[in-house]
């Protein structure tokens, strides 16, 4: 039995055909678009700021977000850090907006303080007493203003996350075993902060 080609498909040009003749201006006009975007983005990208194809969420008057530091009023090093690079991306990723570090020439400041932690443990080595899982817990105040108006868009001053994480090698210290634990949040805290904040629209 043989295999007949489906109708509106063609494996191949046929002798005789010829390209149409419409269709090499819009190519290379494509292709024109293409090379000047990529010409532009590393222009933007070395500026600090960010270009993002998600579709608008935010007012359109704010183009561009300031994320400054997180203030870090725990003890888990490097939390601070973490915290902003996650909600920067996250920011990147779900809006149209540019984000930058500084505060001038921003539309919008996103401001957040890590405000304390805290780990219990939750289940324990039957044999040895030793804690087997851990329950983190991150508390945090977080605020969204406008900067040409100087109204907040968003504050919300008692935000509580909680995740939990197992206990390695017990060679391993509780810091290390606590910074990876609040990595992974950083993840969970990004969505969920940029979520809250864009619900507000």
């Amino acid at each position: 039995m043989n295999a007949k080609p489906m109708a509106g498909w063609r494996c191949g040009r046929a002798a005789g055909d010829r390209p149409r003749a419409d269709l090499q201006p819009r190519v290379w006009r494509a292709a024109g678009r293409l090379g000047l975007a990529l010409l532009c983005f590393p222009a933007l990208a070395g500026c600090g700021y960010r270009l993002t194809t998600a579709a608008p969420a935010l007012p359109r008057h704010i183009r561009v977000i300031a994320v400054p530091p997180f203030v870090n009023n725990t003890r888990i090093p490097r939390l601070s850090q973490m915290m902003t690079a996650a909600v920067v991306r996250e920011l990147i990723a779900r809006t149209h907006a540019a984000v930058s570090a500084q505060i001038s020439g921003s539309d919008a400041v996103l401001r957040a303080s890590l405000l304390r932690t805290q780990t219990t443990p939750v289940t324990f080595d039957p044999t040895t007493g030793r804690a087997t899982t851990i329950q983190v817990q991150l508390e945090l105040s977080a605020s969204f203003t406008d900067e040409r108006t100087g109204k907040p868009l968003f504050n919300d001053r008692n935000i509580v996350f909680h995740d939990q994480y197992q206990v390695g090698e017990p060679t391993a210290s509780f810091i290390e075993e606590d910074q990876l634990a609040f990595r992974r949040m950083s993840t969970q805290v990004a969505r969920d902060l940029v979520a809250r904040i864009l619900n507000r629209f």
